[in-house]
């Protein structure tokens, strides 16, 4: 949970994405889907460790991907938890 009320604080391991690649999210009622090899160019970039406003009970998937062709390189989920 973030300091505020209805924010969440993210992270992700490994902690910086390896070489040639970033971290972005996206979020939903169910976990959105980052399948190894897809491409996603309409996620948002993912900063680790920041505070994200997403309220509790939504489920936010982080994917590393390759900076040049956007695919997929892995990923993973989690339910929210924010500060009430």
């Amino acid at each position: 949970a973030g300091t505020a009320a209805g924010t969440t604080v993210l992270t992700a391991v490994p902690t910086f994405p390896d070489a040639g690649c970033k971290f972005i999210y996206a979020y939903g009622d169910t976990a959105p889907v980052a399948t190894p090899g897809t491409v996603l160019t309409d996620w948002n970039d993912f900063v680790n460790g920041a505070t994200y406003q997403i309220a509790s009970g939504k489920k936010v998937t982080v994917a590393m991907v390759n900076v040049s062709t956007f695919a997929v390189t892995g990923s993973g989920n989690a339910t929210v938890v924010a500060a009430t």
